[in-house]
C-alpha cells in the first residue's frame, strides 16, 4: 500500500473522488391514458416499416418510446414487430374500431 500512497503523491493526486453535478431527471409519466400509437414491424418484404392506421394504446409511456399493450381494437404486435410507437394524445387515431370505442367522431 505504500508503494500506492507514493505514486499518488507524485502524481497530485488525493485520493478524494469528485462528486460530478447531479443532472436533472426527465420526469416519466405514471399515469395510464390512451395515446395514439402506430404498430410497426418487419413486413414480408423483410423491410422495417411503420403501419399507416393510428391505434389507441391504453399506456403510460412517453411519446416516442415503444409500447407492447393491445390496443382498443383488439390489434396487439405479433411476432415479427417490434411493438407500437407512441404518437401522441387520442386525436391522431385514426382506426376506425378505436375511435368508435372511443366515443370519437
Amino acid at each position: 500500500m505504500t508503494g500506492l500512497s507514493n505514486i499518488f503523491n507524485v502524481l497530485g493526486i488525493d485520493g478524494e473522488a469528485e462528486q460530478a453535478p447531479a443532472e436533472p431527471q426527465q420526469q416519466r409519466v405514471t399515469e395510464y391514458r390512451w395515446r395514439g400509437a402506430r404498430l410497426g414491424g418487419r413486413a414480408r418484404s423483410g423491410s422495417d416499416s411503420s403501419g399507416k392506421l393510428v391505434h389507441a394504446v391504453w399506456t403510460n409511456t412517453l411519446v416516442g418510446d415503444i409500447d407492447f399493450s393491445t390496443a382498443a381494437c383488439g390489434a396487439h404486435p405479433g411476432r415479427t414487430s417490434y411493438g407500437f410507437t407512441v404518437d401522441g394524445d387520442t386525436t391522431t387515431v385514426t382506426c376506425p374500431l378505436c375511435r368508435r370505442k372511443l366515443g370519437l367522431k
